[in-house]
């Protein structure tokens, strides 16, 4: 089985109230929906549910959404993996937070599905205002 994953930086944190709103538009597109940490999330994601209808097999499609940087746990692997790069010349900020969407079983559908909940996630999460 192979993976992917795509990436949403952020400016802020993650404010409770729309860690909130992400964790309830999860349980709504999976059918296998398990918080492991705060703001890590395992799920088994029903493609319809996003909209993918032209699939080539039944079942879930395994994914995970992880919330990272300080207060929500892997800030080693955030820190890192932002120390190499200034991305403000490419984004217009510097990212304290992230969000990761891994696709754990990739195929070309996994790939739609990937794309489609980081859309869907741009959504639900904004950074929270000092």
């Amino acid at each position: 089985m192979r993976s992917g994953s795509e990436g949403i930086e952020l400016a802020g944190a993650v404010a409770d109230a729309e860690l909130d709103r992400l964790r309830l538009f999860l349980r709504g597109v999976s059918d296998r929906f398990e918080e492991e940490r705060r703001g890590s999330f395992d799920l088994g994601v029903v493609p319809e549910r996003l909209g993918v209808l032209d699939s080539d097999r039944d079942g879930l499609r395994p994914f995970a959404v992880v919330v990272s940087g300080p207060a929500f746990g892997d800030e080693d692997v955030f820190e890192a993996q932002h120390a190499d790069m200034d991305l403000r010349p490419f984004i217009g900020f510097a990212p304290t937070h992230d969000v990761g969407v891994i696709a754990k079983d990739w195929s070309r559908h996994a790939i739609e599905t990937s794309q489609t909940a980081c859309r869907e996630n741009t959504g639900y999460l904004r950074p929270r205002r000092p």
